[in-house]
């Protein structure tokens, strides 16, 4: 299982050297699964442990399981991002507050000149910040990604030329939702930070019963059968939203119904992951 997971990329083994690497330690009663420390590998331990237990039909004593991290520095920060306008230049300031201390920072200011993020885009992977930009001298899209821990930033360029619409995550990835005139194109980096490992997952037609205005603005989940959960608006007034599922398979689409939702419609979404770490 922990083999499999790693030649799909979900889990990233601890390397030893350039040529070996450790992902497993067995003993007569105890199991060490080894890896990368990071937030993604985490995810996969538990969703391999929960594989197991429904395979095997034993029972893990979380009870008795403990995460250790080794040379990893356990601090949380808070990112403030500050955009000005001063005629035609304009400026990105950011400055970081590290939890346990009493002041903010300011860091380097956004690459530029000309990058601004846009609102809403913050995307948190791999330890980093990540937002959508557009270069307001060239127009052209870019991802801006902040190292929390370096306090250090790179840019990534996009696949796609059209319009993208949104940044976000899924699968353990970055993804991009790119509008074009007839179908929305769904891609992922399937290799974080590298720019040439873009794919498409797959089109979302616009072929839809909500009228020719209706166009998506995020998606939110995939699940396992390729049931896609997308935000969309009935309009381009963007003031009222709602959820769709649309499956990629068959190519149909259903609006979920939800009780006593008062409104009529959607406001705000946000995707529920149980967490790995309890409060008590």
């Amino acid at each position: 299982m922990i083999r499999k997971a790693i030649n799909n990329g979900d889990f990233h083994a601890f390397k030893a050297n350039e040529e070996e690497e450790i992902s497993l330690l067995q003993f007569a009663d105890d199991t060490l699964i080894i890896g990368e420390g990071d937030t993604s590998n985490l995810w996969s331990i538990k969703a391999m442990l929960r594989g197991f237990e429904v395979m095997s039909g034993l029972r893990i004593n979380f009870n008795k399981s403990n995460i250790y991290g080794i040379n990893v520095v356990n601090c949380y920060k808070i990112i403030a991002v500050n955009t000005s306008r001063r005629k035609y230049e304009v400026s990105v300031k950011v400055s970081v507050h590290t939890l346990g201390t009493r002041c903010w920072r300011r860091i380097l200011d956004f690459p530029g000149p000309g990058l601004v993020p846009n609102p809403g885009s913050g995307t948190f992977l791999n330890d980093s910040v990540n937002w959508l930009t557009r270069d307001t001298t060239g127009g052209a899209y870019l991802i801006v990604s902040l190292d929390l821990e370096k306090e250090s930033y790179q840019k990534l360029s996009l696949p796609v030329f059209d319009d993208v619409t949104t940044l976000g995550t899924l699968r353990g990835c970055l993804s991009l939702l790119s509008s074009r005139d007839e179908f929305d194109d769904v891609l992922i980096m399937k290799e974080y930070g590298n720019e040439n490992s873009w794919i498409k997952l797959f089109t979302v037609p616009h072929t839809n019963p909500w009228g020719d205005d209706c166009h998506y603005t995020k998606v939110l989940y995939i699940s396992e059968d390729d049931q896609v959960l997308m935000e969309f608006c009935k309009d381009w007034t963007e003031t009222e939203y709602n959820l769709v599922v649309y499956d990629s398979i068959n190519n149909t689409f259903k609006i979920p119904k939800f009780q006593n939702n008062i409104h009529g419609h959607m406001v705000a979404k946000e995707i529920y992951v149980e967490s790995l770490i309890c409060p008590f």
